[in-house]
């Protein structure tokens, strides 16, 4: 992807509008059409290099974990729950697999 110091932080910071020091210009779009809130945060995530999850964490509680992150405080748990699995299916089944 590029060397230490060649700018990878500070793009995923520009797109994930974290970054807040310094002039940034232009415009966001997503697979071409202009970057809408809503849309944006169902189709992306930002890993950070630190992993917060613990590592005896199980896929569905780090599923689950995340969709507490995502999803609105007033959501239930079952909504959560069904969350987390929509996206673990939707994740491995839109994944290319080398055993055709």
């Amino acid at each position: 992807m590029g060397a230490s110091g060649a700018g990878k932080t500070t793009l995923l910071d520009v797109i994930a509008q974290r970054k807040t020091q310094g002039i940034i210009e232009g415009e966001i779009r997503l697979n071409g059409h202009p970057k809408q809130e809503g849309v944006w945060r169902r189709v992306s995530a930002y890993v950070e290099q630190q992993d917060i999850h613990t590592e005896t964490a199980t896929v569905r509680e780090a599923l689950l974990f995340s969709a507490r992150l995502r999803l609105p405080s007033n959501v239930g748990n079952v909504e959560i729950a069904r969350w987390g699995c929509a996206t673990y299916l939707c994740r491995s089944a839109c994944q290319p697999s080398s055993h055709a």
